[in-house]
């Protein structure tokens, strides 16, 4: 993707979206590994990580650049490098990113959101100082998606409750959405939509 964005050439956004998309292509359906290579890693998972660190890795770093691309580099992480067991690659949350020139940190911050649409993936982020949440949808595939997330708040901080949601653009204006707990998104064909979420 970054190749992509940097000559034009969309042969590479398609080289780095077909293998992105495609990488549940050979998970072993009982098991849930991916075995592909290795017959014996059918039987299930042991108890080291294997490729783990470098799965989780390059989709995230796949992910990442899409959003840089997707936003014109209106919304970029630092990127690192790690060399693990297997497959060295960038690396993130090491360091403080900017989302429409607003300082944020990504984080994972489990069953804060919940979707309806598999094609649409969800990065989260948070602002370090007012504590604001940041909500990036991805459309990864060629067709429009039209989808709903619901929120909850008390799995970003214990006790809160949403008091605005905001959905951003790369003009930096806002659009505000009704208070409420859900967002009704449609986003075009590999496209992304930000949202910013404020809490009481």
């Amino acid at each position: 993707m970054r190749i992509h964005q940097l000559t034009g050439e969309t042969m590479f956004a398609d080289m780095a979206r077909s293998a992105a998309i495609g990488r549940d292509a050979f998970v072993d359906p009982k098991t849930s590994v991916a075995s592909y290579y290795w017959q014996a890693m059918n039987r299930g998972a042991g108890p080291y990580p294997h490729h783990a660190w470098w799965q989780v890795g390059w989709i995230t770093d796949y992910l990442l650049s899409e959003i840089a691309f997707r936003t014109e580099n209106k919304i970029t992480f630092p990127k690192g490098f790690v060399t693990p067991k297997v497959g060295p690659h960038q690396t993130y949350g090491f360091q403080e990113g900017s989302i429409f020139d607003n300082p944020a940190n990504l984080v994972v911050k489990e069953g804060f959101i919940a979707g309806n649409q598999p094609t649409v993936d969800p990065i989260l982020a948070e602002n370090p100082t007012t504590k604001d949440a940041y909500i990036m949808l991805l459309n990864n595939r060629v067709q429009p998606s039209d989808g709903q997330i619901s929120i909850h708040a008390d799995k970003w901080m214990p006790g809160k409750k949403v008091k605005s949601i905001s959905k951003l653009n790369h003009v930096k204006t806002s659009k505000s959405l009704e208070k409420a707990t859900t967002i009704n998104y449609q986003i075009p064909g590999f496209g992304i939509a930000v949202y910013h979420v404020v809490f009481e």
